[in-house]
């Protein structure tokens, strides 16, 4: 429950920078539109799942924004290496 609400969290860190909606992050995250609203609810994902959400988030968070602790940690956890966008 602690990954998701983290999760949760980065997630809103994430439309708070971008301005975007949930349901279009959502969508773009899971291919379900009402994914992280069912994630409030108290539906779960697995593990595999919630690494490729985070790993999304990072791959896409907008250049010159601070990402949140939690998502810098599971970086740190996880050796994940983001991708590099050509300039």
């Amino acid at each position: 429950m602690a990954q998701i609400n983290q999760l949760i969290m980065v997630t809103e860190a994430f439309l708070g920078v971008t301005g975007l909606k949930e349901v279009t992050v959502s969508y773009r995250i899971f291919r379900d539109s009402g994914k992280i609203r069912k994630l409030r609810a108290g539906e779960g994902i697995t593990l595999k799942r919630y690494d490729e959400a985070m790993r999304w988030l990072v791959d896409n968070w907008p250049a010159g924004s601070s990402m949140p602790p939690a998502l810098l940690k599971w970086v740190a956890d996880t050796d994940y290496q983001p991708v590099q966008v050509a300039s």
